[in-house]
């Protein structure tokens, strides 16, 4: 009995290192230029705690806290803690490793309820295909908190739908880890908001049980007021300790210009004597919003090669700025950044995000080099470690993976039970698998809107979540099918506890 209790730790455990697969072939876990400013703003609040560690990364200049405080609003310092202080304590490596051990966990966690039983096999399967054709192991080595969105919704699904099947503390740990989620990127809280949608609207459908659901919807609620709070603390402690304003860099200003709009009407307000600070920058190409906000020449930046009084006024002048650009250019405003979310939405690839990370380690690579693996020659030798033609392969593999488990879901919710019978030779979906299914979908297009409107089109925002169409394919796959010897094992220790099975109708709470 004790062998067996072990076997769903075994399987959490090594399915933690299949995840790590990408770290693995380049020899370290992968970087981003923004990845120093989460550190950095971790340790900054660790030594105002007065915590004392020998993580040999030096001291915080304060005489640059004003200048770097500009653009911090957009850093989690939650995030930026936990980072600190596991990667002071241990290394990169121990960073990627606790991501990787809560994807792999929540997968388990997720395959037992769903399927009412963990079996190691389907985990395997699961876990296989994950590695290969999903996006789940570059987020998961990537340090930086894009993989906790995915992770944060998977939360969210098994709280709002599967409720009565989690053990008392499993409720209290998934409710922790999703408020932590939350406050890990500003992107998350309203993503996770439509997943709240989802549930509601399946709750007054009756197509889920209505106790549990709403007991879910308050859990989830409760994560969202926490974070809320702790997103209003943040800027509150930087005053208190630091006597500086904490800002974020204008990305709806550079949203805007670069989509064609605010361009015109700048020029134009310009040209009638506008005290827009922008004005000074009015020549300038402003047709990318990567190059106005961190574009480091003054041919193509704005944001990042202005001083510090520059920088304040920009940011103090966004919202002015925006509301003026679109009541001017209403309708073309409100189409481009339609136009940008859907592009959000097609931008599968993890090319943009190694390549960042080549480059970062030129940076960044002193301050966060692994205790193994050749960063030097990735330093020295750009897509060392991930060669282009390993990355456009992997693309490829990632875009059919998506198309296919969308194109799969979308048939298994919407084609009649004749039909799926006939071609899947599967069972209708069980109505909680539906509503979750469901609101997989409409947080992929959600994220890509709010993302791609709000940010820009920057493809690991969409490719960070991409992941959870693969994972869910397999679920509504597995989900009453007649598996082959192997699949249908003995449950192990992680089994939930016994349930009656459920209707075809689930209007009875359960």
């Amino acid at each position: 009995m004790t062998a067996r209790r072990l076997i769903a730790p075994l399987a959490v455990l090594l399915g933690a290192v299949a995840l790590l697969t990408p770290s693995f072939i380049a020899g370290h876990p992968t970087v981003f230029p923004d990845t120093s400013a989460y550190h950095l703003i971790g340790q900054w609040f660790a030594e105002q705690a007065g915590l004392r560690i020998d993580h040999g990364f030096g001291v915080v200049r304060h005489h640059d806290l004003a200048y770097f405080f500009t653009m911090a609003g957009a850093r989690s310092p939650y995030y930026g803690e936990l980072f600190f202080l596991v990667t002071a304590l241990g290394s990169a490596w121990a960073m990627v490793a606790v991501q990787a051990l809560a994807a792999s966990g929540l997968t388990a966690l997720t395959l037992r309820v769903t399927q009412r039983s963990f079996r190691p096999a389907q985990f395997a399967v699961a876990i296989g295909v994950l590695t290969v054709a999903s996006t789940l192991p570059f987020f998961v080595s990537f340090l930086m908190p894009d993989v906790f969105l995915g992770l944060g919704a998977i939360a969210a699904i098994l709280l709002l739908v599967y409720l009565d099947r989690l053990k008392r503390w499993e409720r209290g740990v998934l409710v922790v880890f999703l408020t932590a989620t939350l406050t890990f990127h500003a992107t998350n809280p309203p993503a996770i908001l439509f997943l709240l949608f989802v549930a509601a609207v399946a709750v007054g459908a009756k197509a889920l049980p209505a106790r549990p659901a709403k007991v879910g919807l308050a859990l989830c609620v409760a994560a969202l007021g926490v974070s809320a709070v702790a997103a209003a603390a943040y800027p509150l402690a930087i005053r208190a300790l630091s006597q500086h304003e904490l800002d974020r860099p204008p990305f709806l200003t550079a949203r805007i210009l670069a989509d064609g709009p605010g361009r015109v009407f700048l020029r134009d307000a310009c040209a009638d004597g506008s005290t827009y600070v922008l004005c000074r920058y009015k020549d300038l190409p402003l047709d990318d919003a990567n190059d106005i906000l961190w574009g480091v020449t003054r041919q193509k930046g704005v944001f990042e090669p202005a001083d510090y009084a520059t920088r304040l006024a920009l940011v103090r002048e966004e919202p002015r700025f925006v509301l003026d650009a679109f009541e001017a250019h209403p309708l073309v405003t409100t189409w481009d950044l339609f136009v940008d979310g859907v592009h959000e939405l097609a931008a599968v690839t993890v090319v943009d995000t190694l390549g960042y990370s080549d480059r970062a380690l030129v940076a960044h690579g002193p301050r966060f080099d692994p205790p193994f693996g050749p960063v030097r020659f990735c330093v020295r030798q750009p897509s060392y470690c991930y060669p282009t033609s390993l990355q456009i392969g992997w693309d490829v593999v990632l875009n059919v993976s998506m198309v296919l488990s969308a194109a799969y879901l979308l048939a298994r919710l919407l084609l009649s039970r004749m039909t799926v019978r006939v071609v899947f030779h599967r069972a209708p979906l069980s109505p909680r698998l539906a509503v979750a299914i469901c609101g997989v979908l409409v947080l992929l297009v959600a994220n890509a809107l709010i993302c791609g409107a709000l940010s820009g089109v920057y493809p690991r925002y969409q490719t960070r979540i991409e992941w959870l169409g693969p994972l869910f394919a397999i679920l509504a796959w597995l989900e009453n099918a007649r598996l082959p010897a192997g699949l249908g094992q003995a449950p192990t220790g992680l089994d939930a506890p016994a349930h009656t099975e459920e209707r075809a109708t689930v209007s009875q709470p359960l």
